[in-house]
């Protein structure tokens, strides 16, 4: 019998495949917004997202209200999620804390709503 992590590096394996099949059609930065957007939406706290890319990265800012470690924690481990599945993306991550702010206030040029 197949010890946990020896599946989970098989489906690893068959995801790369999948991807790379997938990666010739669509723009590979698609894909992991796709992914992690079906992970954020699951932490209603967030309160929004935002993206910009560049041919080399994909830069992703998130807004909570203020602190809480628990939202964090959550929006990390889906973080470190992506990061698994795609690691030969770079992919940055900003976690800001509005505290009444609006974004629009925070972002700097180049970010669209996500």
């Amino acid at each position: 019998m197949k010890s946990a992590l020896e599946e989970t590096q098989k489906y690893r394996e068959y995801f790369q495949i999948l991807f790379s099949a997938v990666k010739s059609l669509l723009k590979p930065s698609a894909i992991i917004l796709d992914v992690f957007k079906s992970q954020l939406v699951k932490i209603p706290q967030i309160k929004s997202r935002y993206v910009a890319e560049s041919p080399k990265a994909v830069g992703i800012w998130l807004f909570i209200e203020e602190d809480n470690w628990e939202i964090e924690e959550r929006i990390y481990e889906a973080y470190g999620e992506l990061l698994d599945l795609f690691p030969e993306n770079e992919v940055d991550l900003r976690l800001l804390k509005l505290y009444g702010r609006k974004p629009e206030e925070l972002l700097p040029d180049g970010f669209m709503k996500w």
